[in-house]
């Protein structure tokens, strides 16, 4: 189920903006993104992968807050280029949680791995409300790449069963985009980089829209 609070990263003591950022993402972030993706991953998994995933947690508060700037600056001439504490907060946060995702790359591991693909979403998120399309995409390809490697490098996911329903989650998320960007006229991707569920997680038929979506 949803959480009504947000909680403090373990082991630190979280500003206030930090706070108010994050409950601006589950109050009002969350649900707009959820006109193209599942609401709950984004309310409930990704909240909860925040609590203890540095790299996420600073990639939500620069979405939040930038999505908070983009909705103060609704009205300007030019919103996007509208520059208020929010925005330069969101640029820090950003700055911040790309620094973290090169780091916890290194540790090449399971975890790490689909925490950085999560941190990649978000950074996409972040570049397509700023109108950055070229830069979306380059995350994108990042993204596949780095999916690509969680599928054939040997990373065992049996024994953790709910980072194998995370898994799957951001490949249906990646393989979304794919299909959104091409519906858009983009279709330069090498296919080498898309990723291909295997037959034994073939999907079921959907049961609602919902799931199609």
């Amino acid at each position: 189920a949803s959480r009504s609070t947000i909680s403090q990263a373990p082991g630190s003591l979280a500003a206030d903006y930090e706070l108010r950022a994050l409950q601006h993402f589950r109050t009002r972030t969350a649900p707009a993104l959820s006109a193209s993706f599942d609401c709950d991953f984004w309310k409930t998994v990704v909240l909860q992968v925040s609590d203890t995933q540095d790299p996420v947690r600073s990639a939500i508060v620069a979405l939040s807050c930038l999505h908070e700037s983009f909705e103060q600056a609704q009205g300007n001439v030019d919103p996007i280029r509208h520059v208020d504490s929010s925005h330069v907060l969101a640029l820090q946060q950003y700055n911040k949680a790309v620094y973290q995702t090169a780091q916890i790359l290194n540790l090449q591991d399971a975890t790490s791995c689909r925490v950085a693909l999560i941190s990649c979403l978000l950074f996409i998120c972040l570049e397509l409300i700023q109108d950055n399309y070229t830069i979306s995409i380059n995350h994108l390809v990042s993204g596949l790449r780095m999916l690509l490697y969680c599928q054939s490098a040997a990373m065992t996911l049996s024994s953790q069963p709910s980072l194998s329903l995370l898994h799957d989650n951001l490949e249906q998320f990646f393989g979304r985009i794919v299909v959104q960007t091409m519906f858009m006229g983009d279709t330069h991707f090498d296919v080498r980089v898309i990723p291909k569920r295997s037959k034994a997680n073939t999907p079921t038929p959907f049961a609602s829209v919902t799931e199609a979506r």
